[in-house]
């Protein structure tokens, strides 16, 4: 399949001139790559990561019943629009990260850990990130959504999320197609994070 047969959705407040550029930056990306069923999502500006943490649960709550690829306003694509959809799976991250979660603070330790599953995926099992995840699932969405309610103003969204993933079918394609871009956050620190492949 490709990338570009589902809907996209994005996360962006476009409340100033930087989540603006970063507007502009995901409107372009995605009608050059062919989406063509492209929503943006603006976010409140009530402090993080609770503006993000209500978007995620907003979005995950008004498409349960579709499959949506969810961005968040600073990817960048790596050239990778073929990928495996692997039916049975209750959500595929098409953005890997280094980073792992903690297993009971709101924090990050440690290096993700990924179970070989098939020739282009893995498991997930402990991984922080949340900038491309292709949410399939009504049942996965569901336990996002109340798992990130327990603490909404402290619990980022993806630490919500790294906890539920030995529960489900979760995935990432071992070719991502988006990766943290270090010309939206830290020099260097996005893409080092992010810009990998999985063997």
């Amino acid at each position: 399949m490709r990338i570009q047969d589902f809907k996209v959705v994005y996360i962006c407040p476009d409340h100033n001139e930087k989540y603006h550029a970063r507007k502009l930056h995901m409107d372009s990306m995605l009608a050059t790559l062919g989406f063509k069923d492209i929503v943006h999502y603006k976010s409140g500006t009530d402090g993080w990561p609770k503006c993000l943490n209500d978007a995620t649960v907003t979005i995950l709550t008004t498409y349960m019943n579709e499959p949506i690829l969810l961005l968040e306003d600073d990817v960048e694509f790596t050239g990778v629009s073929e990928f495996e959809f692997v039916h049975g799976a209750d959500a595929i991250y098409f953005g890997v990260s280094r980073s792992a979660a903690h297993p009971k603070l709101d924090t990050s330790r440690g290096t993700s850990m990924f179970v070989p599953y098939s020739k282009n995926h893995v498991r997930v099992m402990n991984m922080l990130s949340a900038h491309a995840v292709l949410y399939i699932t009504s049942r996965y969405k569901q336990a996002v959504c109340d798992k990130i309610r327990i603490n909404p103003l402290k619990c980022f969204n993806d630490i919500a999320m790294a906890r539920l993933q030995p529960s489900y079918r979760i995935l990432a394609n071992k070719k991502p197609s988006f990766y943290q871009s270090a010309t939206f956050n830290a020099p260097g620190h996005e893409d080092a994070n992010t810009l990998f492949t999985l063997q």
